[in-house]
């Protein structure tokens, strides 16, 4: 089996957007090779360029008919968080990679980032508290602005905007589209349309003096590697077993609901008018009214 050097496309965000189920399903297709590992994130972990090619060379397993190689980290689209990442990207990939970025309702990612947040234990179930105070919470859904640095670099033409609700309603028509795209052919029979991926794994909770080891690259480079899938899930279970994921915490109060829109849908038209997309993108008052009749879980 041999390996490739660098990838020439990226799925780079958003986070809570379905990037993992689109992550399986490319990796599913014999003309796309998908690296080994989601959520590399090697151009944030290896500031240097000779450093993080290395590590791309070990992310990619060639097979006959692979055709375009890919990698899949949400990291790369959370400003202010991680600056620099596009310009990083043209240095070491070239100008013609492929972007894709994933996109869904802000104010449903804002709420999924923090229930996502609170079964790591990174925070608590108050969501008015958590969403107010985590300015994450409101700038990873600040689409346009997270996209104008990769159009600054790449140009509008390289960046293929996908709606997450759009994909989980039409999920084979998705990944044709971005097959197109990436002009290579793709078997939507290989899709596992009826399986959601990463939605169990906010369940596990890593204890703490274990996290650093199964982050960092030590583990997703060379030991992961080395150990058969069977065995890693025995190694996983054994460490952070599956746990019962909490309940929901309850809706978030009107007042933190309507903050929430008044900081996102200014970035939500901006982002419309950017992709050539009718506006408005969501119906913002129609999911306030959603999430404040959604009954306790």
């Amino acid at each position: 089996m041999k390996t490739r050097g660098l990838p020439d496309f990226l799925v780079i965000g958003a986070m809570k957007c379905g990037t993992t189920t689109l992550y399986a399903d490319l990796a599913a297709q014999p003309t796309i090779c998908m690296s080994t590992v989601k959520e590399p994130s090697v151009l944030i972990r290896q500031s240097d360029p000779a450093k993080a090619a290395a590590v791309y060379r070990r992310l990619f397993e060639v097979q006959p008919g692979h055709r375009r190689f890919g990698e899949a980290s949400t990291l790369y689209s959370q400003l202010p968080r991680h600056p620099g990442v596009p310009e990083r990207a043209r240095k070491l990939l070239g100008p013609d990679v492929r972007l894709i970025y994933l996109v869904r309702n802000p104010v449903e990612r804002a709420l999924s980032h923090h229930y996502h947040e609170y079964t790591l234990g990174n925070c608590g179930p108050d969501a008015d508290a958590v969403l107010r105070s985590d300015a994450t919470a409101v700038d990873f859904g600040r689409y346009a602005l997270q996209l104008e640095a990769w159009h600054r670099v790449f140009g509008e033409e390289a960046v293929l905007v996908l709606r997450f609700e759009d994909y989980v309603r039409q999920r084979a028509a998705t990944v044709e589209k971005v097959g197109a795209f990436l002009s290579v052919p793709v078997d939507t029979g290989l899709i596992e349309a009826d399986k959601a991926f990463n939605q169990g794994e906010e369940g596990r909770r890593m204890p703490a003096t274990l996290r650093p080891l199964f982050t960092s690259d030590l583990w997703r480079l060379w030991i992961r590697r080395a150990i058969p899938g069977r065995l890693r899930a025995r190694v996983r279970d054994l460490v952070a077993p599956p746990s019962k994921l909490p309940p929901r915490p309850k809706a978030p109060r009107p007042d933190t609901l309507d903050y929430l829109i008044d900081q996102l849908r200014p970035d939500a038209e901006r982002l419309a008018g950017m992709v050539g997309w009718p506006a408005p993108i969501w119906d913002f008052e129609a999911t306030r009214r959603k999430i404040l009749e959604r009954p306790a879980q």
